[in-house]
């Protein structure tokens, strides 16, 4: 992980905890670290979202010199390497920072602390989402199978073949023949059965012929793209693989479903850019906040909806009751668990998170709608059609060509060969109908 992940992931934690603590009448907002340079843009990143002016102060995070009313979001001697180890080490060190009191909170909805800790249960779910790469485009032939079902194109074929037969062998005209160059019909030469049922198979040729080509340019203009899972089980009929830390495939192992589909990483990258093909695992509302946040800044760049690279699973891989942890040094816990309930039961935290549902945000100004005009790239399956049958048209052409001027050369350089050899058949083919008498008996005979 470099440097801007772990400040936007610190980032995302620290304004969902500001978004949560609302309700409190709480006066300065501390975060507190040894890392400078980390802690500055970190602030950078609030401040920005905010729009407000924030000032990051350090080594103020002794409870000694805490002012009434402060919420400490992070107190920590050394915030960079927390970060590097995202794994079952950090968990360990939260839980002894939580039985030594250096950490009376910790607003963390995913955290599992020991029996040292105390838990407090919310009245909700926390989950894990999927996140992997969107679909490519389909391939360039694709299209031109898609207007009809597989069982369709069997049924016309099998259909074709048939009539073909039966054409061949009660009229003069080929099926085919009528089909692609056409006929005739009011021609002396065709017979009324045979005018009635080739303009039958026109009409029903036509009406298949059309909606297949109004059927084509629907699909290429707005329906270029496979459509993305929605479910786990839509995720597991692909072949994306999953690439997660240590502890998380621990998890992941005990779905038998995904076995052979996860891969352990102890340092890999995943971007939003869609420059990977694998996918991870993320909370949902981190990876919710990422989301919305790159095509937010793709929106204010081209000004218009800009399709994702990444896609997010609407299904939750995990769902895991949320719950804060407690120093049991703590002594206020009694008095905040009563707040906390209140303020589930009132409706308020439901409002607040409804109003700032990333999620919701997404759907509401930011789904990209597939309604472009169709460009020359959209149409490279037909050029490429056309440059097939051209290309084998022009191929057949030059192979009469040759064949023509090769029995031209042969005629024109052996002519009296072939004379001659003509003579000579016809000659005997001429003794052996009237064969001739010998001399001597003629003279015989005289």
């Amino acid at each position: 992980m470099t440097h801007d992940y772990k400040a936007e992931s610190t980032a995302s934690l620290v304004e969902r905890i500001l978004l949560e603590s609302t309700s409190i009448p709480i006066e300065t907002y501390t975060l507190a670290g040894t890392n400078e340079s980390f802690v500055k843009a970190v602030i950078d990143r609030l401040a920005w979202r905010a729009g407000k002016l924030m000032i990051p102060m350090f080594n103020n995070a002794l409870s000694s010199h805490v002012q009434t009313r402060q919420l400490i979001i992070m107190g920590a001697d050394d915030v960079d390497t927390m970060m590097l180890n995202s794994t079952m080490e950090l968990m360990q060190w939260f839980n002894k920072e939580l039985d030594e009191g250096h950490i009376e909170i910790l607003i963390d909805r995913t955290f599992r602390p020991n029996t040292n800790s105390v838990q407090h249960v919310l009245p909700e779910m926390n989950g894990v989402c999927l996140i992997i790469p969107k679909t490519q485009k389909y391939e360039i032939l694709q299209h031109l199978l898609r207007p009809f079902a597989s069982t369709a194109w069997i049924v016309l074929i099998v259909a074709l073949l048939v009539g073909s037969y039966i054409a061949k062998r009660h009229f003069r005209h080929s099926l085919l023949d009528t089909l692609i160059f056409g006929v005739d019909l009011d021609a002396a030469s065709v017979s009324r059965r045979e005018r009635i049922v080739l303009f039958a198979c026109l009409v029903v040729f036509f009406i298949l012929s059309e909606a297949y080509q109004a059927k084509l340019l629907a699909l290429m203009s707005s329906s270029r793209y496979p459509p993305d899972p929605k479910t786990v089980a839509e995720f597991l009929q692909t072949d994306t693989l999953l690439y997660v830390g240590e502890a998380t495939a621990t998890v992941l192992s005990f779905r038998p479903s995904l076995t052979g589909r996860v891969r352990k990483a102890a340092d890999y990258w995943f971007t939003f850019d869609g420059e990977q093909d694998y996918g991870t695992l993320m909370q949902c509302p981190v990876a919710w906040d990422f989301f919305l946040r790159w095509t937010n800044r793709h929106y204010n760049l081209y000004g218009y909806n800009v399709r994702p690279r990444v896609h997010i699973v609407a299904e939750n891989i995990l769902s895991l009751s949320a719950s804060y942890t407690f120093s049991r040094t703590f002594l206020l816990y009694p008095r905040f668990k009563v707040y906390l309930d209140r303020i589930y039961e009132s409706g308020l935290m439901r409002y607040w998170q409804t109003e700032q549902d990333r999620r919701q945000m997404f759907e509401q100004k930011f789904v990209f709608v597939e309604n472009e005009i169709i460009s020359f790239n959209d149409l490279i399956m037909v050029w490429i059609v056309l440059g097939i049958g051209h290309g084998l048209a022009f191929g057949v052409f030059l192979i009469e060509l040759l064949s023509f001027l090769l029995k031209r050369y042969v005629r024109n350089r052996w002519p009296a060969t072939r004379r001659q050899q003509r003579l000579f058949k016809k000659s005997k083919k001429h003794r052996q109908l009237y064969p001739s008498i010998p001399m001597n008996d003629s003279n015989e005979s005289h």
